[in-house]
């Protein structure tokens, strides 16, 4: 084996580890403060007649997760909302942006906030995204609503 040959392994084996003792120590702090409470939360949550697009994880301190969910409009939506120990409790001034407004907040006996957020039906990205072209269509007409779910939790 050339010296040159020797050298390139021998590097290759130092990024090699390098990269490995990264991905360790990213999960460290997954390790330390245990599964993230807001996603397990967000996990839990249901809403009868309507078909959850996505959930995940915004960041891991504090414990802050997402889902995300598409269906027909509910004028009882809040009473069909279903998440352990969490009763909301709607807006009367519905905080929002360009693209969605906060209707109700709920916080969970462990101390995690609750926020369920209605997407407006504007041709935002945000708003669209994880929609088929379809859900899209109807979205944009009114006839669907997509709405948030946004948990965070204390560190």
């Amino acid at each position: 084996m050339s010296a040159t040959t020797r050298r390139c392994l021998t590097t290759l084996a130092a990024i090699v580890a390098l990269l490995v003792a990264g991905v360790v120590c990213s999960r460290e702090p997954a390790r330390t403060h245990g599964p993230n409470s807001a996603l397990t939360l967000v996990d839990q949550v249901t809403i009868p007649g309507y078909t959850r697009l996505v959930f995940g994880v915004t960041v891991d301190d504090p414990p802050t997760a997402y889902a995300q969910y598409f269906g027909d409009p509910d004028a009882q939506l809040l009473e069909h909302f279903q998440a352990p120990g969490i009763q909301l409790v709607p807006r009367t001034d519905p905080l929002g942006d360009d693209y969605s407004r906060m209707i109700a907040l709920g916080e969970a006996p462990n101390g995690c906030e609750l926020l369920l957020l209605q997407f407006l039906p504007t041709p935002s990205p945000l708003a669209r995204a994880h929609l088929t072209s379809a859900q899209t269509t109807d979205f944009l007409h009114g006839t669907r609503v997509k709405l948030q779910v946004r948990t965070e939790c204390p560190s």
